[in-house]
């Protein structure tokens, strides 16, 4: 058999990689574990603050029951997706693809909510009140006496501001992470996807679709022998034909 018509086999897809070195089904392991355990921690930070009874912003409870869910949704995703990888299972990779697409833009669009309401002034100014409210407290506990000075008492209020300060501005930077994180994730599966797309044309048709113009076979095929020299009996090569009509000419 003419050795350009071997057929593209699975183990000569081209390894799609990322960063310049690392393949992608490596980066969707790693990227999936990272996006599970961020997801998970920062659904668990949330409802442990909704439960919390120093919860400093009851207004916004409908919001956190909402990022609750949303955060734990990727975690679901993600352990999907983390065991169609291992398995490279094209079509759970897709479904993966697909979920985190519809879950990034779901990320956006309540966060970005979310974050619009707790970096309002009201919520702000109820935030630094509950804190100043159990910080006086915590004071008088403290010294067992029923009055604080207004030194400290500036002091507390001046700590509450300043901590609040730091709390708003650690909660947009941590969303920010998380979706930069989970959108360099649906990068990486895309990639992959393409990739697995080549191994299952490879397996099933010996087909290189990244290059179209290579001569493949299935396998056990006999190979297609190009006819275009070929002349029927009494008619003329289309060489002999291009000659005489250029010795005509001249």
């Amino acid at each position: 058999m003419d050795p350009a018509f071997v057929p593209f086999q699975p183990s000569q897809v081209r390894h799609r990689r990322f960063c310049f070195c690392i393949p992608v089904r490596w980066g969707t392991w790693v990227l999936t574990a990272v996006t599970a355990v961020l997801s998970a921690t920062i659904a668990l930070a949330t409802l442990l603050s909704l439960w919390s009874d120093d919860n400093d912003m009851p207004r916004l409870a409908a919001v956190q029951v909402v990022m609750v869910f949303v955060w734990s949704g990727l975690v679901v995703i993600c352990g999907f997706g983390w065991v169609g990888t291992i398995m490279q299972k094209s079509a759970w990779v897709e479904w993966y693809y697909e979920f985190c697409w519809w879950h990034l833009w779901a990320n956006v669009l309540f966060g970005f909510f979310g974050l619009l309401l707790f970096n309002m002034p009201l919520s702000r100014a109820e935030s630094i009140a509950s804190c100043y409210t159990v910080g006086m407290a915590q004071e008088q506990l403290m010294h067992l006496a029923y009055k604080v000075t207004a030194e400290r008492a500036n002091a507390i209020a001046a700590t509450c501001q300043n901590q609040t300060q730091l709390g708003v501005i650690l909660v947009d930077l941590v969303w920010a992470v998380a979706i930069l994180v989970e959108l360099w994730l649906v990068l990486v599966v895309g990639h992959y996807t393409d990739e697995l797309a080549d191994r299952d044309a490879a397996t099933q048709f010996g087909v290189d679709i990244e290059n179209r113009t290579r001569r493949t076979t299935l396998p056990g095929s006999r190979p297609s022998k190009d006819i275009s020299h070929i002349t029927a009996p009494g008619s003329i090569p289309r060489d002999r034909t291009t000659a005489v009509g250029s010795s005509r000419g001249g």
